[in-house]
Parts: structure tokens; C-alpha cells; sequence
């Protein structure tokens, strides 16, 4: 990549940023809009479909000790805890802000660090 190029690729970034409107190109999230933010639909389905999968490898012992309600719990837990741990990666790999927004928590929102 050449000198001009690089110069290119971060104005054309820095554009994205500035010009974020309702989370920009990236999405439709009308909730919780914040200016100068880019947005990313990080959400995850069919999560009831992990559960049963879960289940099925589970002993019969297990199932009796583990409600639906302790399975959802568990893999709510561990989305959560993947999705904090993506957000702080964003934030020192890439110098950015980021947390989640929106009434399911499923949109990723970049702002620049200052």
C-alpha cells in the first residue's frame, strides 16, 4: 500500500465516523441512535436451539439438576462475557470506544478515542 493510498484509506475511516447517522451504513437501530458512532449488529440467534443441542450431551442426572432456565442462564453468562471481551479488544487493538447499545444490547458502537 502506498503512502497516498494509506493516506486515502484513513480519510475515507475518519468520513465513516464523522458522518454516522443513526448508526451510519451499518444498520437501522432507531432506539438508542448516538451521533458519531458506527454501530454493528453483533447479535446472536437460535440460542433455544443450543439449548436442546446441549441436552442431548448432557446425562440423564444433568438434566434433572439443569432446568431450560439454568441452560439459557449459562449461555447468557458466557455470550456476555464473549461479547465483553470482543469490546475490549476493539478498544486496544484499534484505539476505539466501544460498547453495546440498543433494547437487545445487540448493536456494537465504535466511537474514536480522543
Amino acid at each position: 500500500m502506498t503512502k497516498q493510498q494509506k493516506i486515502d484509506y484513513i480519510n475515507q475511516v475518519n468520513d465513516r465516523f464523522r458522518e454516522a447517522r443513526n448508526h451510519g451504513r451499518n444498520g437501522s437501530n432507531w432506539w438508542y441512535p448516538t451521533p458519531n458512532t458506527i454501530a454493528y449488529n453483533v447479535k446472536l440467534y437460535g440460542q433455544k436451539q443450543g439449548i436442546e443441542e446441549i441436552k442431548e450431551l448432557m446425562t440423564d442426572r444433568q438434566k434433572e439438576y439443569y432446568s431450560d432456565d439454568n441452560l439459557y442462564d449459562f449461555i447468557n453468562h458466557w455470550q456476555n462475557q464473549e461479547a465483553e471481551m470482543f469490546s475490549n479488544d476493539l478498544d486496544l487493538e484499534y484505539s476505539v470506544k466501544s460498547g453495546y447499545a440498543g433494547r437487545s444490547g445487540g448493536w456494537l458502537e465504535s466511537v474514536p478515542s480522543s
